[in-house]
């Protein structure tokens, strides 16, 4: 029984696994009830080891083979000719052009020349020698944080394996160079300095454009470097062209002359001849020599190579672009020279208008609204106030009763008393008037005053078609006809693979020429193409600078414009303020002295604040408020001094007299008047 028991326990255990796998492989592949009832399609036998997706994402790419060749055609088509020259031997060959592509960034290794020569001319170089060029490539390969492990030996016997990851390093370094600013600042640093001369302005940015890697013609790497020099002659044919290259592939000699400016020498022609017709004529009679020995499969290849350069016109259309330079260069020259003029004189100008604080037309019209509302109380203070109670008082002393004095003790007679009490009545109802015409003087005078501003607002400068003209001079077009010439050189490499396949070592040699003359016009172009770009954004930060400058200055010159109008209206403003209280000079103390007596707060009151304001504009010099501009800046500080000054204040805790000093905490007219004084 208990056999037959564990034999029930085992089946159901093997069932129960069976069903988890199939509910697995339902999770994986889909329900069975979202499916047909068709078997579900296996996956793919490359798939059906692989556990996870997880694993499937971690593939892990096969290593890359490297050989000798493969490296030396990198550092060709970076631009190290030196690789293609089959006289030199595999060690100068390949770590000449590490050194060199690593002098890019570092020409000198601990402030020190480059030890690396060639072996050329008979020269041979001995194991001490090699070491020291191989350590100190070293040394240069850990500045520049180069992590790949490489020994001494290995470079020694040049092992591709090592030399080659190596190689991929400082070549990708060199084209991270070109995505950094600071690589071309021997080109972008001659916008940021003013050249008062055009020709020295034009003939440095061309020595900077031409020289397109300032290493590449310096000392720095002890050898005899290819000349790019004949790719800019537009006389020179196809069949000299691949001739010079494929020449120089041999011998490491160049048979064209070295033309790369020297100094500032620079060529203007637009179809320059840099040589005579003696050196082209001898490189025609060279390539005859070598084409008379060619096969005709061999001669067919090589015409086609011919006709791809002849076709490509690269000379002829560099000189165009080059003369597109000149003009953009020349524009800046010219708009940097108007730039330094045009912002001198605004100097001068601002200098005028930084004197001129213009009034605030808010504040403006609280001053007047609060004016004219102190102007109604007191009118309504005196003539309901003081005008009724002197007015009854002299009724009263005509009838010959003194509610003062009803015995009549001190005074027998009333009518004296009562005559001065009608002139005090008379001068209080002339007060009352002008409290009350005053307002109405002012209404036109303010009424001119917002009518300016809304002048002044309506013709603020804004941005026209001349400043937004400014950008259409601006050769956009510059940076695309580089990039569609750099696809021409693209095509003429894909053209150039499509050809039949090679025939013998000529053939190979003439298409590696070919090769590297692409190579060279392409590397020349990527180089001028961040050039165009700097450029075109350094026109542009020119043409902001240059809008933003001239609106600034239409601001400067509206800004002076309307001041002297502004200030003159503020200025009539107040003195028909000053006026009308200085005609009533004598009458002012007395009704203060009264309103003081009648409980009037004269902190809460306007009397104090009008009568203070007329005192200290009549002790103003006139020379303070006349029509100069460079003196505006007192009349309109006193226009928001006196806005602040005819602020409704809080009344104090104890009313003082007026002969005694307001103090400061009690922030009433008598600190504003102290203010205004000072």
């Amino acid at each position: 029984m208990a056999n037959k028991q564990k034999k029930k326990q085992a089946k159901k255990a093997a069932q129960q696994a069976q069903q988890n796998a199939q509910n697995a492989v339902e999770i994986q592949l889909g329900s069975p009830s979202s499916q047909s009832s068709a078997p579900s399609p296996q996956p793919p036998q490359g798939l059906r080891n692989r556990q996870s997706p997880q694993q499937a994402q971690k593939v892990v790419a096969p290593p890359k083979i490297y050989n000798h060749e493969i490296i030396l055609n990198a550092l060709s088509d970076a631009g190290y000719h030196r690789a293609r020259v089959t006289s030199l031997s595999l060690y100068d060959r390949i770590l000449g052009g590490i050194c060199w592509a690593m002098s890019m960034s570092y020409p000198k290794p601990k402030g020190k020349q480059w030890w690396f020569f060639e072996e050329v001319d008979g020269a041979k170089k001995n194991d001490k020698e090699r070491q020291a060029e191989i350590t100190q490539m070293m040394q240069v390969k850990s500045d520049i944080h180069c992590n790949l492990n490489a020994s001494n030996h290995d470079i020694l016997n040049m092992n591709p394996q090592v030399v080659g990851p190596l190689v991929d390093f400082v070549l990708a370094r060199i084209n991270n160079m070109v995505l950094d600013k600071n690589a071309f600042f021997s080109w972008s640093g001659l916008f940021v300095c003013r050249y008062d001369h055009r020709p020295t302005f034009l003939e440095e940015h061309f020595y900077a454009l031409r020289t397109f890697n300032l290493n590449q013609y310096s000392d720095a790497i002890r050898m005899l470097k290819f000349d790019h020099s004949i790719i800019r002659d537009d006389w020179v044919t196809g069949r000299q062209m691949l001739y010079e290259y494929a020449n120089y592939s041999r011998t490491g000699r160049r048979t064209f002359p070295s033309t790369v400016v020297d100094g500032y020498e620079i060529v203007r022609r637009p179809n320059p001849e840099l040589v005579s017709a003696a050196v082209r004529d001898k490189l025609d009679i060279l390539m005859d020599t070598i084409m008379n020995s060619l096969t005709e499969r061999t001669h067919e290849n090589v015409l086609a190579m011919i006709a791809l350069v002849d076709e490509l016109r690269f000379a002829v259309r560099l000189s165009q672009i080059e003369i597109r330079f000149y003009q953009e260069c020349g524009a800046f020259h010219k708009m940097y020279s108007q730039f330094h003029d045009e912002g001198s004189a605004f100097l001068k100008t601002n200098a005028i208008a930084y004197e001129i604080n213009p009034s605030d037309p808010i504040k403006v019209t609280e001053c007047v609204e609060d004016i004219k509302e102190r102007f109604q109380i007191l009118n309504k203070y005196l003539l309901g106030n003081e005008i009724v109670e002197k007015q009854k008082r002299s009724r009263n002393l005509r009838q010959n009763y003194d509610e003062y004095d009803p015995l009549g003790y001190y005074h027998a007679d009333n009518s004296h008393r009562a005559d001065v009490l009608d002139k005090e009545v008379k001068k209080l109802q002339l007060r009352a008037t002008l409290c009350n015409e005053i307002p109405k003087e002012l209404d036109p005078v303010f009424e001119a005053y917002n009518n300016l501003q809304k002048k002044k607002e309506d013709s603020f400068p804004e941005p026209t078609e001349e400043h937004i003209g400014l950008f259409q001079d601006i050769d956009y077009a510059l940076v695309d006809d580089i990039t569609f010439l750099m696809t021409s050189v693209t095509n003429m490499l894909d053209e150039l693979d499509q050809l039949p396949p090679i025939v013998d070592k000529i053939d190979y040699d003439f298409r590696q020429a070919t090769r590297a003359y692409a190579n060279d016009c392409h590397n020349i172009l990527s180089d001028w193409y961040w050039k165009a770009r700097i450029l075109k954004e350094e026109r542009r930060n020119l043409h902001r600078k240059m809008r933003d400058l001239r609106m600034d200055a239409k601001i400067v010159k509206h800004k002076i414009y309307f001041a002297k109008p502004e200030a003159t209206l503020v200025r009539v403003f107040f003195s028909k303020i000053r006026i009308s209280y200085l005609s009533n000079e004598k009458l002012a103390p007395k009704v203060v002295r009264t309103a003081a007596a009648a409980g009037l707060d004269v902190f809460d009151g306007p009397v104090i604040t009008v009568i203070s304001f007329a005192k200290i504009v009549k002790k103003r010099p006139r020379s303070a408020v006349t029509s100069a501009v460079g003196r505006l800046l007192w009349t309109n500080q006193f226009v928001l001094r006196i806005s602040s000054a005819i602020q409704k204040p809080q009344r104090p805790a104890a009313r003082p007299l007026l002969s005694q000093k307001y103090p400061n905490q009690n922030a009433g007219s008598g600190c504003d008047i102290a203010l205004f004084a000072a």
